[in-house]
C-alpha cells in the first residue's frame, strides 16, 4: 500500500500556477503533489488544503508522483444527485433548500436563494450536510492507481457571517479497505461576493483512508458541505453553494 504525507502541494501543468484549497483554477489535467509512496491501485494521503512542497516539472510540463508516475486528473465534474441530509453530530441542523441548485453552476449572475442552494442560520445553528453524489467516474478502472480526490464549489455568504463547519468525502457502504474520510475546512468567513472557485483537497490526497478505483466508481461516492453561522454577527445569515463538483487523480498502469 501507498503511504502519503500530510501535506501536498496541487501545481498546474503549465508550471506557472499553484491550486491550493482556495484557488480560482480549474485545470486539472497533468497535476501533480509533493507527496505519496507507492503501491498498486490504491493509495493514502491527508492534507488540509494549503500547504508546501518543491516539485518541479520537466521539460514536457509534466509533473509525477514520488514513484514515478504521471499524474492525470479527471475534469470536476457535476454530480447527477443533490440532497440536504441530516447529521448524527448535530441533531438540531437546519437542511438546505433547493439543494439541486448546487449541481450545476449558475450563470445567471444573480446571487439568490432561487439559482443557487442556501441554508439561513440562526445564532449557535449550523447547517445540515449538502450532500451530492451520483457521478461518473467510469474512466477510473482498477489497473489506475488512485492518488488523491480534490472537491471544488463557489460558495458565497449574503451577510459575512458563514464559515465551514465540515467538507467530507463520502463513500456510503464503506471502503474496499475500510477507514473514515478525514474532513477539512478553511479558515476564514465566506465571502459577500463569489470571488472564485474554491477547492479541497489535492491531486495527492485521498483525504487520509486507502483509496482504490473501485471506491469511486459507485454511485454512492460523493462530497458533502455543512456550514455553521459565526459568533458575533447580529440576526439571521445565509449561506450559499453553487457548483459543487469532484475530481478523481490517478496514475495510468504505464505510469505515463
Amino acid at each position: 500500500m501507498r503511504f502519503a504525507y500530510v501535506a501536498a502541494l496541487f501545481l498546474i501543468a503549465t508550471g506557472t500556477g499553484v491550486f491550493l484549497a482556495c484557488s480560482s483554477s480549474d485545470d486539472t489535467t497533468n497535476n501533480a503533489s509533493s507527496s505519496g509512496g507507492s503501491s498498486s491501485g490504491k493509495s493514502s494521503s491527508g492534507s488540509s488544503g494549503a500547504s508546501s512542497g518543491n516539485n518541479v516539472a520537466d521539460s514536457g510540463g509534466f509533473y509525477y508522483s514520488p514513484d514515478g508516475c504521471v499524474i492525470h486528473c479527471t475534469a470536476h465534474k457535476e454530480a447527477g444527485k443533490a440532497a440536504s441530509s441530516a447529521r448524527s453530530d448535530k441533531p438540531g441542523a437546519v437542511a438546505w433548500a433547493s439543494p439541486d441548485q448546487a449541481i450545476k453552476a449558475d450563470t445567471t449572475g444573480i446571487t439568490d436563494n432561487a439559482h443557487m442552494a442556501s441554508v439561513t442560520l440562526n445564532e449557535g445553528e449550523e447547517s445540515e450536510y449538502l450532500e451530492v453524489s451520483n457521478f461518473d467516474f467510469s474512466e477510473v478502472t482498477n489497473d489506475k492507481e488512485t492518488w488523491g480526490i480534490s472537491v471544488e464549489l463557489t460558495r458565497h455568504s449574503i451577510d459575512a457571517g458563514v464559515a465551514d463547519s465540515t467538507i467530507e468525502v463520502t463513500f456510503t457502504g464503506g471502503l474496499v479497505d475500510g477507514g473514515v474520510p478525514n474532513s477539512k475546512v478553511l479558515d476564514g468567513v465566506w465571502p459577500r461576493e463569489i470571488v472564485g472557485v474554491h477547492h479541497y483537497g489535492q491531486a495527492i490526497d485521498t483525504w487520509g483512508v486507502w483509496l482504490d478505483p473501485i471506491d469511486v466508481r459507485p454511485t454512492a461516492f460523493g462530497a458533502r458541505v455543512a456550514a455553521k453561522r459565526i459568533d458575533g454577527v447580529t440576526g439571521p445569515v445565509t449561506a450559499q453553494i453553487d457548483a459543487l463538483k469532484v475530481a478523481v487523480c490517478y496514475c495510468n498502469a504505464d505510469k505515463k
